[in-house]
């Protein structure tokens, strides 16, 4: 009878610890799931003192930065809190089947909070998606109000806060972003004249915005400088162009060929975008707005709006932003 019970107790263990074993890849099923938008959040693109580590340009931790970062910390922690608070009964000494509803919980909470930050991440690329068919790259770490705002908006509705987002003020939260592109030139050791170049710009356009169009040309080539930095193709005969955009974006790409990441999405959308073939025969009056047709003599000065402008900073800052792509993966 004693040997019975004992082959009994055996199994019951036996099954119990094939259960738990079980168990964990459930859970962290159940985590991944909960994270994978937000799964690259481990590999910040900018780079600022340890104890305050965000998400910005590499290098940059300078005055310009005080007030986003202040601000940004300040949501960072108080999710960072909310958190701690959920996981801290979770024990490992303990067993799973006492841990797992405060797992599960965490999982939930985590979810929670971090769309609270980010905005909801399937959202968020619906709109991207939308102003990045404009020539708007966007963030989801950056002004990522402009996404997490606009969910169930209709497409003049979102163009015209996007517009209103970077023209209010004086213009104020555009220049927050170039003053960010050029101290994003200094802090990578990008070439100096460039910087000069966006410096004089500025200057420029705060005495008269108006002259804002003296300046295109100059924008898309300081662009495509940066992307052929930014893609490793600088000291090589090569430029940016559909291959050499195809091979970048590969790079950064997931295991499906797709760009998760709306960064990166919206970069890479906008890229393609202006780099595209131009049919010059169309006439300066119809030619698409991009790098061939302006470098090229093929599109009337007249056509250009401040938008286009500020669209071509917000493009820059962008690819600044983007990790190596030597090392994203």
């Amino acid at each position: 009878m004693n040997k019975k019970n004992n082959n009994t107790s055996s199994e019951n263990e036996k099954r119990k610890k094939i259960e738990s074993n079980k168990r964990p890849n459930s859970i962290s099923a159940n985590i991944s799931r909960a994270i994978k938008p937000y799964i690259k959040m481990d590999k910040p693109v900018i780079k600022v003192p340890q104890e305050k580590s965000i998400f910005y340009l590499n290098g940059i931790n300078k005055s310009a930065l005080q007030s986003a970062r202040e601000k940004y910390l300040k949501r960072i922690e108080t999710t960072a809190n909310r958190y701690r608070a959920t996981v801290k009964p979770f024990k490992f000494g303990t067993s799973l089947e006492n841990n797992y509803s405060q797992i599960v919980k965490a999982t939930s909470v985590f979810q929670n909070l971090a769309e609270k930050t980010f905005g909801k991440h399937s959202e968020n690329m619906k709109v991207a998606k939308l102003l990045m068919r404009h020539g708007w790259a966007t963030s989801e770490f950056f002004y990522n109000d402009i996404l997490k705002n606009n969910y169930n908006k209709s497409e003049d509705e979102i163009l015209e806060y996007i517009e209103t987002f970077y023209t209010e003020n004086n213009y104020q939260r555009f220049y927050r972003v170039f003053n960010l592109v050029i101290e994003g030139f200094e802090d990578q050791n990008l070439n100096e004249g460039y910087r000069l170049l966006l410096i004089k710009i500025r200057k420029m356009i705060r005495q008269n915005f108006d002259n804002y169009d003296l300046f295109m040309n100059t924008l898309f080539s300081i662009a495509e400088y940066v992307c052929c930095y930014k893609f490793g193709i600088l000291s090589t005969n090569g430029y940016i162009e559909k291959n050499n955009i195809k091979a970048a974006r590969k790079k950064y790409a997931d295991e499906n060929g797709s760009l998760t990441e709306i960064d990166l999405m919206s970069m890479f959308g906008v890229l393609t975008r202006w780099w595209d073939k131009t049919n010059f025969k169309k006439g300066l009056e119809k030619t698409a707005f991009g790098r061939n047709s302006i470098e090229h003599g093929r599109y009337d000065p007249r056509r250009y709006k401040k938008t286009d402008f500020i669209k071509l900073i917000v493009f820059i800052f962008n690819v600044l932003m983007a990790p190596d792509p030597d090392k994203h993966n």
